[in-house]
């Protein structure tokens, strides 16, 4: 189960984080932390599956309408640089009317570049007008699902510490690091099965179909975002509390 932690925190007393082992560390951050991990954690891994499904959709879409390779390179190019210019969008959104509002805003013009896709029977003018709709949903998120983790991490930090207490082995860093990894893990599996469930659905049933089921699941993801998912930007003082206490922690010992 790992390697136990041996240092202890101050001379002659030890604190709870000084004896558990990694994998124990693993499951207390995910046991305390896991009604947040799955409320932002599962928006984000769809987020995620439709970044990878769109370029998949895009792709197959512009061949069916009978492109050639340069124009399929130039569509999905044309895609990028809305992604691109996007950014400060991304930026904005997220700093001044918050991360849930960059989330919803992005699983929404996403979706609905993946819904029109299927809508618009192949005209090649609307499959560049719907990739950009679809590459600008992408920007506007830029960074999204990092962001809020970094914001759930530092909450994460407090209630570990809170806890387990304070031990110079097991710095701050680790505790969020720790989160971070699992945060992350659900947002790689999202990235995995976009392209599967496109190309599984295309093949039994129809490019149209696949474009407005993963519409539909985006568009869902957005709806319980906006019910359920709590807005993570007013968490950021946890860091300075996170830090407070662990500087107390220290002091005792």
């Amino acid at each position: 189960g790992g390697h136990a932690l041996s240092k202890t925190s101050g001379p002659g007393t030890s604190s709870p984080a000084s004896k558990m082992t990694y994998l124990a560390i693993v499951s207390s951050i995910f046991t305390q932390n896991w009604v947040q991990l799955f409320k932002v954690g599962a928006p984000c891994m769809v987020l995620n599956m439709l970044r990878q499904a769109r370029d998949f959709l895009f792709a197959l879409a512009a061949m069916d309408a009978g492109f050639n390779q340069k124009q399929i390179g130039f569509l999905i190019t044309s895609m990028y640089v809305m992604d691109f210019l996007s950014f400060p969008i991304s930026g904005y959104l997220m700093d001044t009317l918050g991360r849930k509002y960059a989330l919803v805003s992005s699983l929404s013009c996403i979706s609905l570049g993946c819904t029109l896709l299927s809508l618009c029977g192949g005209r090649k003018v609307a499959l560049f007008l719907i990739a950009f709709v679809a590459g600008a949903g992408s920007g506007i998120g830029a960074g999204i699902a990092m962001c809020m983790g970094a914001d759930l991490a530092n909450v994460a930090l407090v209630k570990f510490r809170n806890t387990h207490g304070h031990h110079e082995a097991l710095s701050d860093k680790a505790v969020m690091t720790v989160f971070l990894g699992i945060f992350r893990t659900s947002q790689d599996l999202g990235q995995m099965f976009g392209p599967q469930v496109v190309g599984r659905l295309s093949n039994l049933v129809s490019l149209d179909f696949s474009g407005l089921l993963i519409g539909g699941l985006g568009f869902l993801a957005a709806l319980f975002s906006i019910c359920c998912v709590d807005e993570t930007k007013r968490d950021e003082s946890a860091l300075k509390l996170s830090k407070e206490g662990s500087q107390r922690d220290k002091n005792r010992g």
